[in-house]
Order: C-alpha cells, then structure tokens, then sequence
C-alpha cells in the first residue's frame, strides 16, 4: 500500500533536498540540523561560563563582604596607648612610635602569652583576649581617638574547609612601618564612611584622604599562610599571603614552603570625622601597619574557626553566632 505523504512530510523532503532559489542554494536538512545543534551547544557553553563566572565572583565578593562567607567577626573599643611594641621592640619600654591598643588591657612592652591568656579585654567576644595595635593618627600632629575597630577573619579564598585556627602564641605584623610610597592596597587602604558604610575611597594604597562623610577607615590585610613551626620570626618570613590560582573556587591557596591556611585576618580601625587640619600616622604617611598577638581562649577561637569557616559554604549568610555582638558589624 502506497502511503501519500503529508503536508509536514513533503516539507520535510523539501528542506532535506539542495536547491536554488533565486541563486541561493539552501543547505541539505542535515547540515541545518547540525548548524543549529552547534549552535546550542555554544549557547549552553556561554551560559555554564557565565554561571560559573557569576559563582566565582559571588565566592570572591563573599570573602570581603562583612556579613556573608565564611567568616566570623570580633569588634573592640580602644583600650590604651603606649609607646611599645613586644612583637617588634620586645622588653623595651618606649622604643617604639605610639600605638593604640584594642583587646587585651594589658598589652605592653613585657607582653607574652602566658601574660595575655585570661585578662581583661575591651572585645565584644569575652574569649578575645588578643592583643590588637596599630599606629596612632594624628591630626596635626595631635593624636585622634579612634572610634573602634572590628576585626574579620575569613577564609580569604581559600579553601574554606581546610582553614585552620591560628596557632596559640602567633605573632603578626602586616604592612610596612617604613613605607615612604603608597604600599599594595591588598595589605593596607583608607576608606571614607559613614554609619550606614562606605561612600567612597581614595587612591589605592596606603594614601590618607581627606573625606566628606563622618568617618575614616583604616584596613590592614594580615597574611593568611603559616610555615606550620615558627610563632614569632623578625624578618616575619614565619607568614606568608596566599596566591591567586585562577578563576576556578578556591581562588587562592597557600604555598609550599607555607603549607598551613589560617583565617585572613582583615583589621579595620574607625575614626570619627569631620576632622580639619592635615591627617597623618605617627610612623608616616604611607606607613599603614598593624600587629597581632594571637592569645585569643584557644578552644572558643577553634570553635569558631570551625563552626564559621570550616562549615559556611562562602555563598552563605553567615549564622548569627559567628557575627560580632556589636550590630554595627553584624
């Protein structure tokens, strides 16, 4: 029995035969079919870039961004100022430049840690009995108070699994006391702000502006990768910065010869504002530092390394008890 083709059919034949039509030759139907299949698959392929594009910037946003990733945060009112250092003038009453201290009350000159573990603190966080310091501001050449600082730790890009509490004892130093040119804005940067946030920036790096809004803020990026033996070194060489890996999450990772992840600490200290005269640190116009002596209560930082990093995707909000008492902060 002969079947008569149907309308759709004989459509079907006609696309799938090579023919002119006003000197065009249309292309056989499987050649069509293969065009257009080529043709999705380079659509899906620029969609599953671009998801993963978007998934590697909100990983990245979410490690600076308060409030979301994996991270936790301590806020600390001004404790003292003194003209000491124990990290980097240990044992030596007034060598350095002036400080202000946050955290541990007791932070001076003899600091050590059996010294530090238990006393008073100025944190939000009880168990925070680190000992925080950064240069003193001026303000023509007089000191200016400083607000508060808050004190972020985060995976930092890392892999937020493997992140591992920072050593009992470890001594910090991030920046550089002797810059006389702006220093990478990844370590240390002011930023104008309000009470709601920040408005607006100045150059990158370590360059004091003058602003507009209520507020100015110092940050100072400390390094996030230990040699896994050494608290305490000098040179500093005991801490290292983690590197960029490429586009793919985890976007950075910790060297070799630095094998250990510790939280990126991200110390930010606030002054209030409007301020009219010249603004500038007691150790110079670049020279954005700041030091950390780790002598938190090791077994509520270790909770909290793992219960806000180690299990906080970076996509995620992080939970309430892993935000600072202090709501400014969250």
């Amino acid at each position: 029995m002969t079947t008569t083709p149907t309308t759709r059919t004989r459509r079907l034949h006609d696309v799938g035969r090579s023919r002119s039509r006003g000197g065009l030759t249309r292309a056989p139907f499987r050649h069509v079919a293969s065009n257009r299949w080529r043709r999705g698959a380079i659509v899906v392929g620029l969609c599953l870039l671009w998801l993963l594009g978007a998934s590697n910037a909100l990983a990245a946003r979410s490690e600076q961004i308060p409030g979301t990733g994996a991270s936790f945060t301590s806020a600390c009112t001004f404790s003292h100022d003194l003209m000491d250092d124990p990290i980097v003038f240990p044992d030596q009453p007034g060598a350095s430049h002036m400080h202000d201290f946050f955290g541990n009350t007791s932070t001076d000159a003899f600091s050590t840690l059996d010294s530090l573990l238990g006393q008073a603190t100025t944190c939000d966080r009880p168990e925070d009995t680190g000992a925080y310091w950064a240069p003193a501001l001026l303000l023509d050449g007089t000191t200016v108070p400083p607000a508060i600082a808050a004190f972020y730790y985060r995976a930092g890009g890392k892999d937020y699994t493997t992140v591992q509490p920072p050593p009992a004892g470890l001594e910090m130093v991030a920046g550089d006391s002797h810059a006389t040119a702006p220093q990478s804005s990844r370590i240390a940067s002011w930023v104008c702000a309000t009470d709601t946030g920040k408005v607006s920036g100045p150059d990158p790096g370590s360059i004091i502006s003058q602003c507009n809004s209520n507020s100015i803020e110092v940050h100072i990026n400390f390094p996030d990768c230990w040699d896994g033996q050494t608290l305490s070194d000098p040179s500093e060489a005991h801490v290292v910065y983690s590197a960029r890996t490429g586009l793919a999450y985890p976007l950075r990772a910790c060297p070799a010869d630095h094998p250990v992840p510790i939280p990126a600490l991200e110390f930010v200290v606030s002054y209030r504002l409007p301020l009219d005269g010249t603004l500038t640190l007691v150790s110079g116009t670049y020279s954005a530092h700041a030091d950390f002596f780790n002598s938190w209560d090791p077994t509520t930082l270790s909770e909290l390394v793992t219960s806000c990093i180690n299990g906080v995707p970076p996509e995620l909000i992080r939970p309430q008890p892993c935000r600072s008492p202090n709501a400014v902060f969250g």
